[in-house]
């Protein structure tokens, strides 16, 4: 059996709270298909403990958890980014997908060597991984709607209404405290929430965009200005801190050059070319 299925088979028998299922309304609209996928909660339980054989690192290679998610401009962005700083530090890097927050759970716990990029401040709760100190991703916030004439004036303009978001979305979540929210596995899940009046926001990114072109909401928009933003960090888990250093100049020397710019670029008009 692959090793990542061994591990991963092991992690869902231990914690048996990922079997848990989120359903943000009893009653299904009748433009929702009933067939519908249920929404699985995310919610992994955080392990500090740092398995000694059950890391899918091996000798050269750094493994890296990342998100799988449906509207990944800042995945993609910080994939190419690593890619150029890893190998610039004799480093071979392999990305693993996980749900959002298993992710960091996965990455936190040392099967994986650590996690693709997210907000600062993980630390606290993640307390074995270790924010490379260098922004590698802005991450643009909106609010997704069919009340294109709503005025979006902060996340407290969206306290009186039902909002959705991605599991695992850790600024949403801060942002969104005492809110009438709901959790979605996929963007995809949050839109079709949206188009069945079952919720009237889903909090997404800027690629949300790309698959509401996809599947035809034609009546659900990004609402103008932005909600929110903020930059985005490489962790490494505790294990791999030898680089740590290694990797931030590397990346500093990336961000001063123009080089960093660059790549950011050409991913944005990669990605937004597969949204026609």
């Amino acid at each position: 059996m692959h090793k990542l299925q061994q591990l991963f088979i092991a992690a869902i028998f231990a914690i048996s709270t990922m079997a848990s299922i989120s359903i943000a309304s009893q009653h299904v609209h009748p433009s929702v298909s009933q067939a519908e996928p249920q929404v699985q909660n995310d919610s992994t339980p955080v392990n500090d403990s740092t398995p000694d054989n059950d890391s899918l690192d091996s000798g050269n290679k750094i493994v890296i958890s990342q998100p799988d998610l449906d509207s990944s401009l800042f995945i993609e962005t910080a994939r190419r980014i690593l890619k150029v700083a890893y190998s610039r530090i004799g480093k071979e890097v392999e990305f693993e997908l996980f749900p959002p927050e298993r992710s960091l759970v996965f990455a936190n716990s040392g099967v994986t060597g650590g996690e693709l990029v997210r907000m600062t401040g993980l630390q606290s709760e993640y307390h074995n991984l270790i924010k490379i100190p260098i922004s590698i991703v802005s991450n643009e916030i909106y609010a997704y709607t069919k009340k294109q004439d709503f005025v979006v004036e902060g996340w407290e303009s969206l306290k009186p209404y039902k909002i959705d978001f991605i599991f695992g979305n850790k600024f949403a979540e801060q942002k969104s405290k005492g809110f009438n929210s709901a959790r979605v596995k996929t963007s995809y899940q949050g839109l079709r929430k949206l188009s069945a009046d079952r919720s009237d926001f889903f909090i997404g990114v800027y690629g949300v965009r790309c698959i509401a072109n996809k599947f035809k909401f034609n009546d659900i928009k990004a609402l103008t200005p932005i909600l929110d933003n903020f930059q985005m960090y490489h962790y490494l888990h505790k294990r791999n801190e030898s680089i740590a250093e290694q990797l931030k100049l590397e990346l500093l020397k990336m961000q001063r050059s123009g080089e960093m710019e660059s790549i950011q670029k050409e991913a944005k008009k990669a990605f937004l070319s597969q949204c026609q």
